[in-house]
């Protein structure tokens, strides 16, 4: 994964904590305010930790996730290259997100990779009504036999209580 990274695309070791208090980007947005300097001056600063705030918020998770151990590629929407993602949306029942995919399939392809060779594991998520035989069988289908036996259920306490 990490030989798809560059211009906008990172790859973001997640940061499982119950808040982000610790987080070195705390120090450094106080620092930055605290400073007695124009706006003017500051500008460049900020507009670089606000990327970086962007980037690192979406490697952020609970601590109870923490044994997945995961990794994550983000793209930035504020740094421009070949890619040009634009934002998508996905709407529901309960909300609307926007994102920003990435053709994982494209990239695997420039690289030389099959994209069941970034994939360690798959893990279902606490809140998923997802059934494993039937990922088994999408995993199989979409040509990465050797992923389906890489699931496992997520042992996150989050999990929805049974009726």
């Amino acid at each position: 994964m990490q030989k798809m990274t560059g211009g906008a695309v990172s790859l973001q070791t997640v940061y499982y904590q119950k808040d982000m208090r610790e987080h070195r980007l705390v120090e450094e947005f106080y620092q930055l305010m605290m400073a007695e300097r124009r706006f003017s001056e500051v500008q460049r600063e900020l507009r670089e930790i606000m990327n970086e705030a962007w980037i690192q918020s979406a490697a952020f998770k609970h601590p109870s996730f923490a044994r997945e151990k995961e990794r994550r590629l983000v793209i930035s929407p504020f740094v421009l290259n070949e890619f040009a993602v634009e934002p998508k949306y996905h709407v529901s029942a309960g909300r609307i997100k926007k994102y920003y995919p990435l053709d994982l399939n494209r990239m695997c392809g420039r690289l030389g990779l099959h994209m069941s060779e970034l994939i360690g594991e798959i893990i279902i998520g606490p809140t998923s009504s997802q059934s494993l035989p039937i990922l088994q069988d999408y995993l199989i289908d979409c040509g990465m036999n050797t992923l389906k036996d890489r699931i496992s259920l997520s042992d996150c306490p989050l999990r929805k209580p049974t009726s």
